[in-house]
């Protein structure tokens, strides 16, 4: 559905008319909404390409400075623990990436709430080493802070609850 969704709004039909093709063949008319809002206007993406490449690098680098830190601190803790920080650390970036890279409007909400736990994680951790506090509370801080950017400039009418509505109670596209 949502492939199809996409190639229809490519191909240049309106929003609301593949809202209103489409509605009848899914339960849920949020879901498809939400699907719709996540494809960016050509416009927006072309307008915003150069941020969301820079946001892919950012993402790429820190799945790397993590499998870097589970190289270093494999003789120190062993594999057990270290499996779920390169779950965690390496391939939820990887993932996030990938998204970000299809310009999927969802990620944009989700990788600033990634970005919190991380920099709470980084916080309680890190606090003895300032050095690496900064590199990576600050890469974190950019990740999330672009993810909100480019969110609030390509996809202005997805909101916290999903899909904004007009005073009519119909979505915004």
């Amino acid at each position: 559905m949502g492939r199809a969704v996409a190639l229809a709004q490519r191909a240049g039909q309106d929003r609301r008319k593949v809202f209103e093709t489409y509605q009848s063949q899914i339960s849920r008319p949020v879901q498809l909404a939400m699907v719709i809002a996540s494809v960016p206007e050509p416009s927006r993406k072309e307008a915003h390409l150069l941020a969301n490449s820079a946001l892919l690098v950012l993402l790429v680098v820190a799945a790397l400075t993590k499998l870097l830190s589970v190289f270093v601190l494999f003789p120190q803790f062993g594999p057990v623990p270290l499996i779920g920080m390169a779950l965690l650390g390496i391939v939820m970036p990887v993932i996030c990436a990938i998204e970000v890279f299809r310009f999927n409007g969802q990620i944009y909400m989700i990788l600033p709430i990634f970005c919190a736990a991380s920099l709470m994680q980084v916080l309680i951790h890190e606090i003895d080493s300032p050095l690496g506090l900064i590199i990576d509370g600050g890469l974190i801080l950019a990740i999330g802070g672009l993810s909100l950017w480019i969110k609030a400039k390509v996809f202005p009418n997805i909101g916290l609850r999903g899909v904004k509505k007009d005073a009519a109670g119909a979505f915004i596209f």
